[in-house]
């Protein structure tokens, strides 16, 4: 009798063991899934598009602070999610805003080692649909570490031409971003700055109508990780003071 008591009794601290984790994992998620709710900031109107082509739920923040006070949204796998702008001052003429995108498995308020996996400025204006697609979040173990010399321009580094895929977007003076990498095959970055024009409330790019500032990169294990800048010459650092083009 003893022994069925003693096992009735582990077996029951087992099952309230059980559920308490159950309720740790249910508090946690319930943390979040308000971000993904098209009601959170009246995102259901909103004018611009997350499109979300990765396997992770992503948590959606403006600007460079990754706290939980600048989250505007989230984006389940594989979905797609609106993000409203409009209680911008300048929603009516259009302007922009960045945004960056981190797993909800990954995100925890001031952590250290926090990886954004994908950066990009979006544009927003009234009566007007902007859209954006989330390809990488920061996934694989081969890495490479890339830099924005220039103080005045954000620059998206994109992969075999200037019209190329975006691989990754650096803010302005941006440094020792780590990018990430499924492979060790060498990739060839072009690189291409971004400004707003105010005329135009357009985002424009340009990018040197040489081959100077093109890099061809080389993803490694850690810690034999390179790094890389843009542009080549460090004397270009403060204005991009080359010719450039606009696509």
């Amino acid at each position: 009798m003893k022994k069925l008591f003693a096992a009735a009794v582990l077996f029951t601290m087992a099952l309230a063991f059980a559920a308490c984790g159950g309720d740790e994992e249910d508090q946690s998620e319930d943390a979040y899934v308000q971000y993904y709710d098209e009601n959170f900031r009246d995102n259901a109107n909103g004018t611009v598009e997350i499109v979300n082509a990765t396997e992770h739920d992503i948590l959606l923040f403006e600007g460079e602070n990754l706290s939980q006070n600048f989250i505007v949204g989230g984006v389940r796998a594989k979905a797609s999610g609106k993000v409203n702008f409009s209680a911008k001052s300048d929603f009516d003429v259009g302007g922009y805003v960045l945004l960056q995108a981190v797993k909800q498995s990954e995100f925890a308020p001031n952590a250290a080692n926090l990886k954004t996996g994908w950066k990009k400025l979006v544009q927003y204006c009234e009566g007007k649909v902007f859209t954006a697609d989330i390809h990488s979040m920061a996934d694989g173990k081969y890495q490479y570490i890339v830099s924005n010399r220039s103080a005045s321009f954000g620059m998206e580094l994109r992969k075999n031409s200037f019209q190329g895929e975006t691989i990754a977007y650096l803010s302005a003076g941006e440094i020792n971003r780590f990018i990430y990498s499924d492979n060790s095959d060498d990739i060839t970055l072009y690189p291409v700055w971004l400004a707003y024009n105010n005329a135009t409330q357009s985002i424009v790019s340009f990018y040197p109508t040489g081959l100077s500032c093109v890099v061809t990169v080389i993803p490694r294990l850690p810690p034999d990780i390179s790094s890389y800048y843009f542009p080549l010459d460090e004397n270009m650092v403060i204005d991009i003071n080359f010719e450039f083009a606009i696509p």
